[in-house]
């Protein structure tokens, strides 16, 4: 017997659905029970079988007997949208030989409209497979009839984990986005700050250079949004190493943390984005910068907020 409470008792339903594939194998006592997931285009791509959730490309599982569906009993689950399974005929060509198994396989369906949406209008969300190595077991009509009600409870799990999923990765984005400025795509102030703080007790311990260029721009308003995201692209695209950080600070300010680089390397940055800044404002006659660099081996007690405050003060005026 399946407790549907299990199901309604976490927001997350992924355990509810390792725990039916693991009831399944217990209960018809079979070798391997597994679902195959369908991407966007159709094909098989990830697989979750009882005891975990695995995500693989086709081409690494499908090389695995053990989650191997030819492609003749795919085609015939999609067409039919109905279960299959091993002697159901007399002909063995329509069943597994020569891979000396039964099978019994199940079109996993999505019935919710809404949640088809979400899934991409894919109806057919996937297939359950159930094989026994033991090719001369005949499968009972009740055993059939079985797990066919057992669908109806793992659709219902299936479609409230799409949601999850969803759910999830909204709240990841939604993440993602406090994080950056919407002008520019660079981090906004807060989160540069987070990562100095970061960047700077490490450095400290480490006893390494950190290295600060603050950019000031001038330009006309009219050109501000379009400006300010080509300036952003450029950033990211000469900042390469993975700590290294781009943020706009607000009143056309741009920040670069270059944590583990010394003056002559932030001197070198600082050539590389003046020369692609003027690239991207030739046409613009009025677009002016000024920038100002600072490197220091941070220390414990010092406040990097009054040090970020007196480069602020130090910026060049603009001629």
């Amino acid at each position: 017997m399946i407790d549907l409470n299990q199901l309604f008792s976490s927001i997350d339903p992924n355990p509810f659905v390792l725990s039916i594939l693991a009831k399944i194998k217990h209960d018809l006592e079979v070798d391997q029970v597994f679902i195959s997931q369908f991407n966007s285009s159709g094909e098989l791509e990830n697989i979750i079988n009882g005891s975990e959730l695995i995500s693989k490309k086709k081409d690494s599982f499908q090389e695995n007997s053990l989650y191997e569906i030819s492609d003749s009993l795919i085609g015939k689950i999609k067409k039919n949208q109905q279960s299959y399974f091993t002697h159901d005929s007399d002909d063995l060509t329509e069943d597994t030989y020569p891979l000396k198994r039964a099978e019994l396989l199940f079109p996993i369906k999505l019935k919710t409209p809404q949640v088809i949406t979400v899934n991409e209008d894919i109806e057919l969300w996937g297939i359950l497979s159930i094989y026994d190595y033991n090719y001369e077991r005949k499968w009972q009509e009740e055993q059939i009839k079985q797990i066919d009600e057992i669908i109806s409870i793992l659709t219902l799990a299936i479609e409230r984990k799409i949601i999850f999923d969803k759910l999830i990765e909204t709240q990841q984005q939604c993440q993602s986005y406090s994080l950056l400025d919407d002008q520019t795509g660079l981090a906004n102030y807060s989160a540069f700050i987070d990562c100095l703080d970061y960047e700077w007790r490490r450095l400290a311990r480490e006893k390494q250079p950190l290295s600060l260029i603050l950019f000031k721009l001038r330009f006309e308003a009219e050109f501000n949004t379009r400006i300010l995201a080509k300036i952003g692209y450029l950033i990211q695209e000469e900042i390469k190493r993975p700590a290294d950080l781009g943020a706009y600070f607000g009143n056309n300010k741009i920040m670069i943390m270059l944590p583990n680089t010394n003056s002559s390397g932030a001197l070198w940055v600082k050539k590389n984005i003046f020369k692609s800044l003027a690239k991207i404002t030739n046409a613009q006659k009025s677009f002016q910068c000024v920038a100002e660099i600072l490197t220091i081996i941070p220390e414990y007690n010092q406040d990097y907020n009054s040090i970020i405050n007196n480069l602020e003060k130090s910026l060049p005026n603009f001629e």
